[in-house]
C-alpha cells in the first residue's frame, strides 16, 4: 500500500530519514503535551468529563504500521460530558529569545472560498507552547486573523502566514509552571533518543552506499531480495 507522508513542499528540502525523524519528533510533542492540554483545559473551563484525544489523520501516526499518513487536521480534539467539543492546533516554539514575529500557517487560521476572503475558523484554537520559556498560550483563529498582517516567512521557503509582533503576543502568554518544565524535559530526554537513533541510521545509510558503490566498481552481479516476500527464483532482481 502506499503511503503519503505530507505534501510535496514539506519534503523538498529533506532526506527521507530527515523527513521521518522530524515527523518523529512532532509526535514526541503532541503526544507528551496531550496530558498537560487536558490538565490546563480542566483548569480553565471546568472538568465536566473533558477528554483529549488525538485527532484526524495524526491520531494514527504516520510510521506506525497502519500505513496512514499525517494529515492537516488539527492535532487534538477535546469533548466534555455535556457534549460539547471544541478542537485544538499544537504549535511548538524551541527558542523565541531573538524571534520578532510568531507565525501561523495562513491554511490553519481560515478557510478561503473562491471569490470571497478568507475566514478564521470558529470552532478551534491554537495551543501555542514556548519551550525555553515554559510558557504556554491559548489564542483564537479570529484573533491571529486580527493581529497578524500577512507576510513571507524565510524559514518556510517563503511561504505566506500570519506573522503576529511580538509585543502582540507577548501579553498572551502565561507561565505553565513546574507541569510544563516537567514535560519540556521529557519531550528533550526522547529527542536526544532520537538523535542517537537518528545518527546511526545516517551512519548505516553511508556505509550501505559505500558497498553499493564498490560492487558497482567493481561490476560485480548483484542480487536484492525483499523480506517480506518468500524466497523464489522469481523473487530476486539482479543489476
Amino acid at each position: 500500500m502506499r503511503t503519503v507522508y505530507a505534501q510535496s513542499s514539506d519534503i523538498r528540502s529533506r532526506s527521507w530519514l530527515t523527513y521521518r525523524r522530524d515527523m518523529k519528533r512532532k509526535a514526541i510533542a503532541e503526544l507528551e503535551i496531550l496530558p498537560l492540554l487536558e490538565k490546563v483545559l480542566k483548569e480553565r473551563q471546568g472538568d465536566d468529563g473533558l477528554r483529549v484525544m488525538k485527532h484526524g489523520g495524526d491520531a494514527e501516526l504516520w510510521f506506525q504500521s497502519s500505513g496512514r499518513g499525517v494529515t492537516g487536521a488539527p492535532d487534538y480534539l477535546a469533548r466534555w460530558g455535556d457534549g460539547k467539543s471544541r478542537i485544538y492546533e499544537f504549535q511548538l516554539a524551541e527558542e523565541t529569545e531573538k524571534l520578532k514575529f510568531f507565525d501561523f500557517k495562513i491554511s490553519k487560521v481560515g478557510k478561503k472560498k473562491p471569490g470571497k476572503p478568507r475566514v478564521p475558523y470558529a470552532d478551534r484554537e491554537f495551543f501555542y507552547v514556548i519551550k525555553d520559556k515554559a510558557q504556554y498560550a491559548f489564542i483564537t483563529p479570529q484573533w491571529i486573523h486580527d493581529n497578524g498582517p500577512e507576510g513571507r516567512v524565510s524559514a518556510w521557503g517563503n511561504r505566506d502566514a500570519y506573522r503576529v509582533p511580538r509585543r502582540r503576543f507577548s501579553p498572551m502568554l502565561m507561565d505553565g509552571g513546574k507541569d510544563l518544565k516537567e514535560v519540556v524535559a521529557i519531550v528533550d530526554d526522547k529527542n536526544y533518543l532520537l538523535e542517537f537513533q537518528a545518527k546511526f541510521l545516517e551512519r548505516e545509510k553511508r556505509e550501505l552506499s559505500r558497498e553499493l558503490l564498490q560492487v558497482v566498481d567493481e561490476e560485480r552481479l548483484l542480487t536484492i531480495v525483499p523480506r517480506t516476500l518468500v524466497w523464489s527464483n522469481k523473487s530476486s532482481h539482479s543489476c
